[in-house]
């Protein structure tokens, strides 16, 4: 597999690592370097805390939070095979990636009649999420920061449902990051995506027990800013700017 990404070549087996003349012969004649790789190896570490309560504030209301902290560590990485220091002409695989950070994630619902009797048989609702991810690199030459994780994410929503009425605000906001620009040999140059805040809103009415209206508005603001890419390490590809959908869902 690695000889059909063009990985299993003598040149790029042996860059940057020293004690190689450029003939000498490292990558197998079959081109294919599949069999030699090793499994890779990965020990992760998780503790959380958890709550729900009853009643909280107020008679109906509920909470439920979760947090959690993570610590994951992944040694002799697939994509750092290479030649060994020194001319031994032996293939390793001293790549290794960490991984740390905490998640947060909470709701809570109750009636509104609890705070505004006047308001009979409408509830609340309420979600609050974080993360924060942050790690390391290394192929066995570079050390450097992790380009695959996201930037900090803080998420929320409030929302309000009264019969067959349902509406919620929801909120994003997503720190910088650090993202691979290009790779080379003297050193993978990175750079920063700029975060980022958004906005959307949504409005859905329940015509009948088959057919569901929905008006979702996102990107309030007409933001200009970049996606998270995925487990990618480049930049982002650019959001859609505002949007507005009306929508008829039925059920038979």
């Amino acid at each position: 597999m690695q000889g059909a990404y063009g990985r299993c070549l003598d040149a790029v087996l042996k860059q940057g690592v020293s004690g190689y003349t450029s003939q000498q012969k490292v990558a197998p004649s079959s081109g294919i370097c599949g069999d030699l790789n090793q499994l890779e190896r990965s020990l992760s570490r998780e503790v959380a805390l958890s709550t729900t309560q009853s009643d909280w504030w107020g008679t109906g209301t509920r909470l439920e939070a979760r947090l959690t902290a993570f610590d994951n560590d992944t040694e002799d990485l697939l994509e750092s095979l290479q030649a060994e220091p020194g001319g031994s002409g032996r293939l390793i695989q001293p790549g290794r990636e960490t991984r740390h950070g905490l998640e947060l994630e909470s709701t809570a619902s109750g009636p509104i009649s609890w705070a505004w009797p006047a308001v009979s048989g409408a509830r609340w609702r309420a979600h609050l999420g974080y993360t924060h991810l942050r790690g390391t690199y290394s192929n066995g030459q570079q050390t450097r920061a992790l380009t695959t994780a996201p930037g900090r994410t803080l998420t929320w929503s409030l929302g309000w449902t009264q019969g067959a009425w349902s509406t919620s605000l929801r909120g994003q906001t997503v720190s910088d990051r650090t993202v691979l620009l290009r790779e080379a040999a003297s050193g993978d140059v990175l750079g920063i995506q700029p975060g980022h805040r958004v906005l959307a809103w949504s409005l859905q009415w329940r015509v009948h027990e088959h057919l569901n209206a929905q008006l979702v508005a996102e990107n309030l603001e007409n933001r200009t800013y970049r996606l998270n890419d995925g487990s990618g390490a480049g930049l982002g590809a650019e959001a859609p700017g505002r949007q507005i959908r009306l929508s008829l869902t039925g059920r038979y």
